[in-house]
């Protein structure tokens, strides 16, 4: 469910989503940086 806050900004024309859709990435290659951060860990 949308706060209002989040409504209000919708309609302003802001957009809300992932990393993955904002850098526009494929599957695999947001499979291999999820990868590399659980090695890192």
């Amino acid at each position: 469910m949308a706060s209002p806050r989040r409504k209000r900004r919708e309609a302003k024309g802001w957009k809300y989503g992932d990393v993955q859709k904002f850098l526009e990435m494929s599957e695999e290659a947001m499979a291999f940086i999820e990868m590399k951060l659980a090695l890192g860990r």
